[in-house]
């Protein structure tokens, strides 16, 4: 009995497979997790980037191997990703700088919203006010009543401006201080600035699939017997 490589779930039979990534085929997989991974690969790529980088970095040295070169262990080691302690502090680091970032530039479009719902409150109550008092008596609050809903809107929505600026200039700054890191691979640097992962470089070569003649199983062109159901033998996808 084996199990899904993506969640963990017995499957039987061999499982199921996927080729929706570059260069690798994701396998054994329990039924859930082929759909979603025929559905929505991004979010599989995104959320299982490390594994999908360790097929490619074995499907390499299978492929040296097979042409004839040698590949050592430390060098299939070093393309696999392996987080060091320094990297995830540093992660932690800058996902709660970050975080910062996020709350001010949220708190300054809550506080520029806010001063122009006063702003019409305070400009709405001067005119139902002004509304009871007849003839030119009305017209000295009812001016007062509108600069001081402009002047209170305005004050609100600059305050709210000026503190959203620092929030995006404070995210601005850590792209930069992520972006320059030495400490930090290029995937952990998209990932900390929420960034897409991109796939499309991972795959080692071009890779014409095959199938299994027998029940349609996805496989590399060298693979000489079906992982699923034993039979050996494919036909060209």
């Amino acid at each position: 009995m084996d199990n899904c490589i993506l969640c963990g779930k017995e499957v039987g039979f061999g499982g199921y497979s996927t080729q929706k990534f570059p260069g690798v085929i994701l396998r054994p997989l329990c039924l859930e997790c082929r759909e979603l991974a025929d559905r929505d690969p991004k979010r599989i790529a995104d959320e299982h980037h490390e594994l999908i980088e360790r097929m490619v970095a074995e499907r390499k040295r299978m492929l040296a191997e097979r042409s004839g070169g040698t590949v050592d262990a430390a060098s299939v080691a070093s393309q696999a990703p392996r987080r060091s302690q320094r990297e995830e502090t540093l992660r932690k680091r800058y996902d709660d700088a970050y975080l910062v970032s996020k709350a001010a530039v949220g708190i300054g479009n809550a506080v520029k919203v806010i001063g122009i719902l006063v702003a019409v409150l305070i400009g709405a109550g001067t005119v139902l006010l002004t509304n009871q008092i007849k003839g030119d008596a009305s017209l000295p609050p009812l001016i007062g009543g509108i600069v001081t809903a402009a002047l209170v809107g305005l004050i609100c929505y600059a305050f709210g401006t000026l503190v959203a600026a620092q929030g995006q200039t404070l995210k601005a700054t850590l792209d930069s201080a992520v972006n320059t890191s030495t400490f930090l691979s290029n995937e952990l640097r998209a990932k900390i600035m929420s960034l897409p992962s991109d796939t499309t470089d991972l795959a080692p070569e071009k890779v014409d699939f095959i199938h299994c003649q027998k029940c349609g199983t996805t496989l590399y062109p060298n693979e000489t017997a079906c992982p699923r159901c034993k039979s050996p033998g494919g036909k060209i996808a």
